[in-house]
């Protein structure tokens, strides 16, 4: 191991270490985002099989920002999910119909979370300029399709983890309104945070959150491995039962105006309806501000970007 990374030989669980032994290589993977919560190496076996361990250190999940957003919005205990992995990413491949990783084996305990799973083929996509194979960016709208096309509610009418979710639909608003409430810091979050209550005042205590999907909070196009024509989803930490409108507030935000477009027409070409978002367009987006998705931004031109859905 090089000097200052974490070995994973030495973390606090006998069962991961019993698993790791299988493997004659570990090498550390550096993070693609600062603000990653996680360390990542990759390993190979005497035979040649590859393999993923990811792992996640309950003190550095404490200080996130996003994650004690999760926990406060959706009720998401990480890492402590992890544990929960084998049956979630196989709950995410059913749902969505894309390919996933094979969890070869997951735990959690007091200090920290861990995944360890196959290596699939491919390369993450990181450049949003540039535009995806026609076939594989065909599978992501058929995934969209899947997840968002039909009558939803297969969370019982509950929100927050994919697995135990725990927030009743009917006070989603409220409780959502409440938290971003208390949060609001400084004047210009003030002013607007004053512009998105006015319009939503009479609304909080009577509005449902309508149809609930599996939603990626936390949505990157380097999270998909892309081979060829061909798409593995590879980063499922933040997927959760959440409102349909959050899912288009936030491809609004992560999608350019030709990947938006062929989302439009591939939903309406096949009669699928698209949730009036205008009404929430400016709770959900100040939400993910404060959840920081894309990492720290500024809040008006957050607020100010484009707009494509109705």
């Amino acid at each position: 191991m090089t000097e200052g990374v974490l070995d994973p030989l030495s973390l606090p669980c006998t069962r991961l270490n019993k698993c790791l032994q299988a493997y004659q290589s570990i090498q550390p993977v550096s993070a693609m985002f600062e603000d990653s919560s996680h360390h990542l190496w990759a390993l190979k076996s005497a035979v040649g099989q590859r393999a993923f361990l990811k792992y996640a250190e309950r003190t550095a999940a404490e200080k996130s920002i996003f994650w004690s957003w999760m926990q406060s919005l959706f009720c998401v205990s990480f890492p402590q999910a992890v544990s929960g992995y084998k049956e979630m990413y196989s709950l995410i491949e059913f749902l969505s119909g894309l390919k996933v990783p094979k969890v070869i084996e997951c735990g959690a305990n007091d200090v920290g979370g861990w995944v360890l799973s196959e290596c699939l083929p491919g390369k993450p996509w990181r450049d949003e300029a540039v535009e995806l194979d026609a076939a594989a960016f065909e599978k992501i709208l058929a995934s969209i399709e899947r997840l968002y096309s039909g009558e939803g509610q297969e969370s019982g009418g509950l929100i927050g983890d994919m697995l135990q979710p725990e927030i009743s639909q009917r006070v989603w608003i409220e409780h959502l309104f409440n938290r971003l409430e208390e949060s609001v810091e400084g004047y210009f979050e003030g002013v607007v945070w004053e512009s998105i209550r006015q319009p939503l005042s009479d609304k909080v205590n009577i509005q449902e959150a309508g149809k609930l999907v599996p939603v990626m909070i936390d949505w990157r196009w380097d999270q998909f491995l892309i081979d060829g024509n061909e798409v593995a989803l590879v980063d499922l930490d933040a997927w959760v039962w959440a409102p349909e409108i959050l899912a288009w507030v936030i491809f609004e935000l992560v999608w350019s105006e030709r990947q938006l477009s062929a989302l439009q027409q591939s939903f309406l070409q096949r009669n699928h309806s698209i949730p009036k978002i205008a009404p929430w367009r400016a709770l959900y987006r100040f939400m993910l501000y404060k959840l920081e998705i894309l990492g720290k931004v500024d809040l008006q031109e957050w607020m100010s970007r484009p707009t494509y859905f109705e």
